[in-house]
């Protein structure tokens, strides 16, 4: 159970216990230190380490602001003692029904073979090397994430990178960039559902990953605002469901497929506690991510039922999101993972954390969650490997936790020699797939009938073009290396001239501050060209000089 509240302001000033000391503005008089900050920054890794110092700094000083507004909301009149000294417990707790335990992968039909490769190979491990593959290797080898191998049995690793719609690394590469999926929801068409993901799992293949991380199921799109509806195929279940199956299939052909977010991921904002949750061991828990509050009706008509269709195409891997379900983290949701994946749907494949989205250990494997990326916090160091040791926790769920594994591994994607970094310089594209990429745009874009001329467009004077990516093709700019990974590349500046980088995305990412993307790509949401003109001479009203080529008359 997490420290309430004022326990925790206790705590970081070195006070007496919240229960000793009265609810009065007194309570506030608090100040979060750096430094026991800056240990925890330099133990994620995820700050370089001359950054360390002063990232830390900042961290304390929003975590004091934070914590200052959250007391003093706490401390107004009327608020209930239980509610003051405990919000977490008051409100969070009891509303998700538990349970447990998390049932053991039988290995039926079509998983039969796997599993009986998977449950030999763990009978030959021991509970440190068990322990090893259901969390992250040190090295990613240039994946999104990496399971270690156990060399002396043969298990060669697992890289795990995103995404949906094509390989995303952090340099260019020599990939394709596949329509989204919504544009292939727009088309409503299986076949080239199936089509598109065959060639996006051939290229994962190629470049030695084991797991595509998609295709997303969550967003519906309960959020018109939503920052990722736009990965999903449609908001209505029963066609994304249509579409899901086939891709999963497709994907599978290849690697393994991963069906994602479970579940109901419907927003960015808020989607993680303050700095990923990082802070809990030091008391600090200055709020959690956001909760998808919902009954069982609406699970199963609205949020499950593409699950559902993933499941039954044979899906090997789902990742449980960022968000709470009925104020329990859906990392260590045993009513979701246990209940509605494992036993509802006989889910057979493993569960895999989002990344950074754990928040417990013992607690989040007896739910149901097979493997952790990318950090090793709760269950490294051969932490559940002691816990089967005390009693705390199971042989059987440990065993079970890595024969999923072993089995989706052995199923769909057993490769010699995994991992992006063993495959530098592989173009992975095929001649082959340019016809469903073009026939994914095509077949996702919305007409408009211009009933009786109503829009000017039999001869415009100007053409516009808007979007992101209006100048697709010529951002190859990585300075700023996250912004490049995650295809905001033109997203440099906000419309009143302030600046955004990489750090001010990752502040947003992490909860550490409130904020957005710039709302328009001011280096590529529009170009315009003069038309009439154009289509004369081409090259010198062109938007980009050189990338034109003149129109004949």
């Amino acid at each position: 159970m997490r420290s309430s509240l004022l326990a925790a302001a206790c705590c970081v000033t070195g006070g007496a216990s919240a229960q000793s000391t009265s609810t009065t503005p007194a309570a506030t008089s608090t100040s979060i230190a750096a430094g026991p900050i800056a240990s925890i920054l330099n133990e994620t890794g995820i700050v370089p380490a001359n950054l360390v110092e002063a990232a830390a700094g900042y961290v304390a000083g929003i975590a004091e602001t934070t914590l200052q507004g959250i007391l003093t909301a706490l401390l107004q009149p009327g608020i209930p003692l239980e509610q003051r000294l405990n919000p977490e417990l008051y409100y969070s707790y009891g509303r998700s029904p538990p349970v447990y335990p998390s049932p053991q992968g039988a290995g039926d039909g079509a998983w039969a073979d796997s599993y009986s490769k998977a449950k030999a190979l763990v009978a030959q491990m021991t509970n440190e090397e068990k322990n090893s593959i259901v969390i992250p290797a040190s090295d990613s080898q240039g994946c999104s994430g990496f399971v270690a191998p156990v060399s002396r049995l043969n298990f060669t690793g697992i890289c795990l990178n995103d995404a949906e719609s094509g390989v995303r690394l952090g340099v260019p590469a020599n990939v394709s960039g596949y329509p989204s999926q919504l544009s292939v929801g727009a088309s409503w068409n299986t076949k080239l559902a199936w089509t598109r993901a065959y060639y996006i799992g051939r290229e994962f293949k190629a470049l030695g990953i084991n797991v595509v991380l998609g295709p997303v199921i969550g967003p519906l799109g309960r959020v018109a605002k939503g920052g990722r509806n736009w990965e999903g195929f449609s908001n209505d279940p029963y066609l994304a469901g249509e579409l899901v199956a086939p891709t999963v299939e497709a994907f599978q052909k290849s690697v393994i497929a991963c069906a994602k977010h479970f579940i109901a991921n419907e927003q960015e904002t808020n989607r993680n506690p303050f700095l990923q949750g990082f802070l809990q061991p030091l008391g600090i828990n200055l709020n959690n991510s956001v909760s998808s509050n919902l009954d069982d009706r609406t699970m199963h008509e609205l949020y499950l039922w593409p699950f559902y269709d993933a499941v039954r195409a044979g899906v090997g891997s789902v990742m449980a999101s960022y968000n709470r379900v009925n104020n329990s983290y859906a990392s260590q949701n045993s009513k979701t993972m246990n209940g509605l994946l494992k036993t509802e749907l006989g889910f057979e494949g493993f569960v895999l954390s989002d990344w950074y989205a754990q928040h417990t250990g013992i607690a989040s494997a007896e739910a149901g969650l097979d493997l952790v990326m990318p950090l090793s916090f709760y269950w490294g160091n051969n932490i559940l490997v002691n816990a089967v040791k005390n009693g705390s926790m199971s042989q059987d769920r440990l065993d079970d936790m890595a024969t999923r594994i072993l089995a989706s591994w052995y199923r769909y994607a057993p490769f010699e020699n995994p991992g992006v970094s063993a495959h530098n310089g592989t173009d992975a594209r095929e001649p082959a797939s340019a016809d469903v990429l073009l026939q994914s745009a095509v077949e996702g874009q919305v007409l408009v009938k211009n009933v009786r001329n109503a829009l000017p467009l039999k001869a415009p004077k100007t053409l516009s073009l808007f979007g992101y990516d209006a100048v697709a093709g010529l951002n190859n700019d990585t300075s700023d290396s996250i912004l490049y990974e995650l295809g905001l590349a033109n997203t440099r500046e906000y419309t009143d001239g302030q600046g955004f980088s990489g750090l001010n995305n990752a502040i947003f990412l992490g909860s550490i501050a409130i904020g957005h993307i710039p709302a328009v790509a001011l280096n590529g949401t529009l170009i315009s060209v003069r038309w009439l003109r154009c289509r004369v001479t081409g090259d010198d009203c062109c938007p980009v000089p050189g990338h034109c080529k003149p129109s004949r008359r």
